[in-house]
C-alpha cells in the first residue's frame, strides 16, 4: 500500500517521501512509517502505518491525513507474448497516452477483437486505462466499453474489442488504441443520514438547461 520512494502531500499541503515501511519494534503485528519533510531542513517523521493511511476528523467532517502524489515516471513491468508485439510509445513529446499495436485479428458478426501480443503488471495503487485513438473517427468501429479498465492484479494479454459497424476496420500492425497508467485512491464508504447541500442539488438529467422564463 504505502513503499518507499513514494511521495504524500499531506492535507495541510506539506510533502514528504517514504523512507521506510517497517515492524514495530515494540509491537510485531504494527507496522510504522518512516517519512521525510521535502522542505527545510527535511525532518524524519515516523509513524504507524494505520495511521498514516487513515483520516482526521475536522469539525465533522473526515479528511484523509496524506494523498499520494503522482511520479513524473512510472515503471510498469511488460512482457512480449509474441515476437511481433510491439512495447506502446508516446507518439509525441507532450502526449498523455501511449500508442498500441495490433498482433492478431479476430472477426464476427458484431466484433472485432485484437490481441496486443504483450501482458502487463501495473504497480499496485494503479490502473491502466485504454482509450480510443482519435483516428478511430475515420474507421467504422466503436470500443466496446467506452474506457478499458486493466486492474493491477490482471497478468493476461491485453484484448481489445470493437463493436463493428461496418467494413472499414484497423489492420495487424497498426496503432488501435492508446492507454494511460493511473494512481487512483482507496475508497472507503461512509453511510449517512444526510448529504451536505450543494448549488446543483437533487438536479439530474438537463437539470443545466432548464429555462425559467
Amino acid at each position: 500500500m504505502v513503499k518507499a520512494g513514494e511521495r504524500y502531500r499531506h492535507f495541510k499541503g506539506g510533502e514528504y517521501e517514504i523512507l521506510e515501511v517497517a515492524c514495530n519494534c515494540d509491537n510485531c503485528n504494527q507496522k510504522i512509517v518512516v517519512y521525510k519533510a521535502l522542505y527545510d531542513e527535511g525532518k524524519i517523521w515516523v509513524r504507524l502505518l494505520e495511521e498514516f493511511v487513515g483520516f482526521k476528523e475536522i469539525d465533522g467532517e473526515k479528511i484523509k491525513r496524506f494523498v499520494l502524489i503522482c511520479e513524473g515516471v512510472i515503471n510498469v513491468k511488460i512482457k512480449k507474448l509474441e515476437e511481433g508485439a510491439v512495447v506502446p510509445s508516446y507518439a509525441r513529446p507532450g502526449d498523455a497516452g501511449m500508442d498500441i499495436v495490433a498482433t492478431s485479428k479476430r472477426v464476427t458478426d458484431k466484433f472485432v477483437e485484437y490481441g496486443t501480443g504483450l501482458s502487463f503488471e501495473v504497480p499496485e495503487g494503479y490502473s491502466m486505462l485504454v482509450f480510443p485513438r482519435s483516428s478511430i473517427s475515420k474507421k467504422d468501429l466503436i470500443l466496446a466499453n467506452s474506457v478499458g479498465v486493466l486492474d493491477s492484479g490482471y497478468r493476461g494479454e491485453l484484448l481489445v474489442r470493437f463493436q463493428s459497424m461496418g467494413e472499414d476496420h484497423y489492420e495487424i500492425g497498426e496503432r488501435i488504441v492508446q492507454i494511460m497508467i493511473l494512481p487512483y485512491p482507496e475508497v472507503k464508504f461512509e453511510e449517512v443520514k444526510e448529504l451536505s447541500e450543494s448549488v446543483r442539488g437533487v438536479g439530474g438529467f438537463g437539470s443545466t438547461g432548464e429555462s425559467n422564463i
